[in-house]
């Protein structure tokens, strides 16, 4: 090739690698583009992009270009290569006489060439490799392996993301505590399981198991042993079915059962009562036996129907009506427990009347810097104080207020009331904090949100910058194109938005990089773990590279020790808060606290 050609070649490559299409192009687009791109560019008649599994020794390709086509994906063993300098981070080249080569499916034919670039993480491990191999002696194996490095260094970030990508995906429908299934799955899983129903091929017995003593756990013995006390349910529940039962992990001491080919009132109430009998054993914890037992409610298809929902509200009844009669027991749905619908449609009529009766107040968390623990922001936090009945857990009736639509005047008069409070506090000469408000699905995407926010800031007269909103990531990607339209005007406003509970739900990693974020909000589920559990420290970890990557601050919710925060220190995690810096308060009571930053 000659000296001309050479620096052609090369500019084109820089060119396309820094301008073009593939410039633009994120996730698997980039890779299936940059395999064809490269084949073109070389004149090589198979390229591929290939993650390293170092457990196995195998590369699985994540795009392949062979023959003119894209081809599907497949694994090959690494050995197949002539060269074992990959796995110390070096070029691998054999310009002519290759004796060795991936095994392609459908390959016909002998191949003559290869070159292998190593895609290398920052630290120097291998994650994975660009191959170009052709039918042909090399025509200039300086020319390719400089063409290669150009596209190594974007192909690792892509791969890394795809990575974490993946883990995030996994996660979504992933307990972290018991490693069992959540809800998302189990609901995915009794969807399709009804439709075979639907068509009477089948039979279904849905089933909701309590931990009765849980808390008593928690409070005694501490967090770590519930959660032991928890997996060593989960395990049991596995142990009980095997492979008939589908079995996840609902929220706190819930799980859920679906069993498929149960017919009858007496096939579920047996399998229940064995349930029953095999959790009435003692759990070994900390040394200590601890007896506990479950409630189990039940409801059947099709006798009581074919709506997912329904069903799941009924077996959500029949457990309620088990632990009211004195828990151990399993009770079988029918029509005359109406006592839990009665109570939530009370409790949603007190809830209608609570703004007007001033029983709804806002107590405030702070949030700290990590590397110093100064206070910098607080958290407004919706609690409701019942005139009859005491404190209302958030968990029983902010669902309520999703539900009902309540949550649309209760999140603008939230709103109102944290930005009211936080100007209060600067006109009483307090150092300038932000307050961050979460915002529900359903209040953001209100046609009239941006205004109403805009109202409020005026109104209360604080300034956009001391005011944070949170959503979820399920909020984000209800409506991405609106999503980021809403961002984007909050943004212009000066407004901060963070991504609340991240890691729990699954949004495409290049929804985030579009959206106009400022920070990322690690689920408190995870710090729990950390940084004695691998995998929920390693996702703490990916998600601070990621906010670091991304330019947003990430924020570790519910850190409660000081071992939680020397490992998020380390990590280089912006922002934390917790019951270790201090529980939501009233607006008196944090005073002190904010008195300290004078």
């Amino acid at each position: 090739m000659k000296e001309k050609e050479r620096e052609n070649l090369i500019d084109m490559a820089l060119a396309e690698n820094t301008a073009g299409s593939l410039a633009r192009a994120t996730g698997q687009a980039f890779f299936q583009q940059l395999v064809y791109y490269l084949a073109r560019l070389l004149k090589m008649s198979h390229v591929l992009v290939g993650e390293y599994l170092p457990e196995t020794n195998q590369v699985r390709t994540v795009a392949v270009w062979a023959e003119g086509l894209a081809w599907d994906n497949f694994c090959f063993n690494l050995k197949e290569l002539p060269c074992a300098r990959l796995i110390a981070g070096q070029f691998c080249c054999c310009p002519q006489g290759l004796s060795q080569a991936p095994t392609f499916p459908l390959l016909k034919g002998k191949l003559e060439s290869c070159v292998a670039a190593p895609l290398l993480d920052a630290e120097g491990r291998l994650l994975g490799l660009l191959l170009a191999l052709d039918r042909q002696p090399l025509r200039d194996q300086q020319v390719v392996e400089k063409v290669l490095k150009i596209f190594t260094m974007r192909a690792v970030l892509e791969l890394e993301r795809l990575q974490l990508e993946e883990k995030l995906r996994q996660m979504a429908y992933r307990d972290p505590v018991t490693g069992l299934p959540n809800r998302r799955w189990f609901c995915e899983q009794l969807a399709q399981a009804l439709e075979l129903v639907r068509l009477n091929l089948d039979t279904v017995a849905v089933m909701f198991v309590d931990l009765d003593r849980l808390k008593f756990v928690n409070d005694t013995l501490g967090f770590l042993a519930g959660d032991e006390l928890l997996l060593q349910t989960a395990r049991r529940l596995l142990e009980s079915g095997g492979e008939k039962l589908r079995i996840a992990r609902l929220s706190g001491d819930k799980f859920a059962v679906l069993a498929q080919g149960i017919g009858t009132e007496k096939e579920a109430l047996e399998l229940a009562r064995r349930l029953i009998k095999i959790m009435a054993e003692p759990f070994k914890i900390k040394g200590e036996k601890i007896y506990t037992s479950v409630s189990i409610g039940i409801t059947l298809a099709p006798q009581q129907g074919i709506d997912k929902e329904e069903l799941m509200r009924q077996a959500d009844t029949a457990l309620f009506e088990a632990k009211e009669q004195g828990r151990n027991l399993c009770r079988v749905f029918d029509r005359d427990m109406g006592a839990k619908s009665l109570e939530n449609m009370q409790l949603k009529a007190d809830l209608d009347q609570a703004l007007a009766q001033k029983e709804l107040s806002l107590h405030y968390q702070p949030q700290v810097l990590v590397e110093n623990g100064q206070l910098i922001g607080v958290e407004a936090l919706l609690r409701w104080q019942h005139r009859d009945k005491g404190p209302i857990s958030p968990g029983d009736f902010i669902p309520l207020a999703e539900e009902s639509g309540l949550i649309v005047p209760i999140g603008e008069w939230v709103l109102y009331q944290a930005c009211r409070q936080n100007r209060l506090w600067q006109e009483a000469g307090l150092s300038s904090l932000r307050v961050a408000v979460n915002i529900s699905a359903r209040q953001f995407l209100q046609d009239d949100f941006v205004p109403m926010v805009k109202g409020i800031l005026k109104e209360t007269g604080l300034d956009p910058r001391w005011l944070e909103l949170e959503i979820t990531e399920s909020t984000a990607i209800k409506d991405v194109e609106r999503t980021i339209d809403i961002l984007k005007e909050l943004r212009e406003l000066g407004i901060h938005v963070a991504i609340d509970d991240f890691g729990t739900g699954y949004s495409s990693l290049s929804y985030l990089t579009r959206f106009p974020l400022t920070a990322l909000k690690i689920d408190k589920s995870f710090i729990r773990q950390a940084p004695h559990h691998p995998s929920d420290t390693t996702v703490v970890t990916a998600i601070i590279r990621l906010g670091q990557a991304l330019n947003l601050h990430v924020v570790a919710e519910g850190v409660e020790t000081r071992e939680q925060l020397e490992f998020l220190r380390e990590s280089q995690c912006h922002l934390a808060q917790g019951f270790y810096f201090g529980k939501p308060l009233p607006p008196g009571e944090i005073v002190p606290l904010l008195l300290r930053r004078i």
